[in-house]
């Protein structure tokens, strides 16, 4: 039941959810969770993708190039699913290696499984933006452009098409998902090391600013 409590209440209570993470193997259920839902989105982002390609190829590319890009670009989204678990432990690891990391530095108790588990259980507020990003994609059908891939859950849904891309990078780095993650993330270390929330705020700034860099950078990619 603990692990259950543990993965409801990291949305709407971290706190409670700290207090149900116990025993050595309380990170395997939110990693699997949080595996299988990267699996799942995948099956439904990989064929919009694909479709993606082949309505709207990259200029100058003969028919017979765009359809060996498709089936390289099949193949390795098929890699991607066989090797969705291993790529989650190796981003969770990082994670959990960054906060200890900075749990040193500021002087905060931690062990690195603890940190590892979680890493496990917050990350699943950012799963749950992407079976929201998944069920736009699948509502909206065809897609024309790289931009609709990714879903906009925040200020940056209002703004006119030509806007800067840093502008688009930095407002999607503050919608929905990304500020619940932050907040829980915060609430989580804070419970759960019994520290303030100024300085669990300061053991998780390496992992917030790193987001922020890759939500800008990823963005504004897709919004050339």
């Amino acid at each position: 039941m603990k692990p259950i409590l543990a993965i409801l209440n990291i949305f709407i209570d971290p706190a409670e959810s700290v207090r149900n993470m116990e025993g050595r193997f309380a990170w395997v259920w939110p990693f699997l969770l949080a595996s299988a839902t990267g699996i799942g989105v995948g099956f439904v982002v990989g064929p919009a993708m694909m479709q993606l390609m082949r309505t709207n190829p990259p200029a100058n590319v003969p028919p017979e190039a765009l359809e060996k890009m498709v089936d390289y670009s099949t193949k390795m989204q098929n890699l991607a699913f066989v090797t969705q678990p291993l790529m989650m432990g190796c981003m969770f690891g990082i994670t959990a290696l960054l906060l200890f990391a900075a749990c040193s530095v500021l002087d905060v108790k931690a062990k690195f499984m603890q940190l590892f588990t979680l890493v496990c259980h917050t990350g699943l507020v950012l799963s749950l933006s992407q079976v929201a990003a998944a069920v736009v994609i699948k509502m909206k059908g065809e897609l024309q452009s790289l931009k609709e891939l990714q879903p906009s859950f925040g200020p940056d849904m209002f703004l006119p098409e030509g806007t800067s891309g840093v502008l688009i990078g930095f407002l999607k780095c503050l919608d929905l998902f990304h500020l619940w993650y932050y907040v829980v993330l915060v609430l989580a270390i804070a419970a759960m090391f019994k520290v303030t929330k100024g300085k669990a705020l300061g053991v998780a700034l390496p992992i917030l600013f790193l987001m922020f860099v890759f939500t800008m950078v990823s963005s504004m990619f897709s919004n050339r």
